[in-house]
């Protein structure tokens, strides 16, 4: 099951990644992108609302000249029906990071959602597993 659902969350990655025309290595300008896809048993963060660390479907995060995107194994094995959402979700926050220099759920990360097919939603409408 572990091995399935990896191979299906890359796999849909990879679909959205081609989709927005980027590759894994990307070149920006002067700079060189390393782009990473992470399948974890939990994926993590921290809330500074409730200073607690929270259950995530996945998130993706910029550091330096790597930008990782981060999978819960946990969650999404689950709910496998919510893998193309999921994952569209965080590659739509890697588009709009290059192509628009915008991070976060504005304009530029929903027309990458519309472009993708999918809702514009910020938050899926899925339970969170404890």
């Amino acid at each position: 099951m572990k091995m399935r659902i990896d191979k299906q969350i890359k796999e849909t990655f990879q679909k959205y990644m081609e989709k927005a025309n980027i590759s894994i290595n990307q070149k920006i300008g002067s700079f060189n992108i390393t782009i990473g896809c992470i399948v974890s048993p939990k994926c993590t963060e921290f809330d500074e609302k409730s200073e607690k660390l929270i259950g995530s479907w996945g998130k993706t995060y910029h550091l330096g000249k790597i930008i990782g995107v981060e999978f819960s194994r946990y969650h999404l094995s689950r709910c496998p029906n919510q893998i193309k959402d999921t994952v569209g979700h965080e590659v739509a926050h890697v588009a709009a990071f290059l192509y628009d220099q915008h991070w976060g759920h504005g304009k530029p990360w929903k027309k990458w959602m519309r472009k993708f097919g999918l809702k514009p939603d910020i938050f899926g409408y899925f339970p969170v597993y404890k």
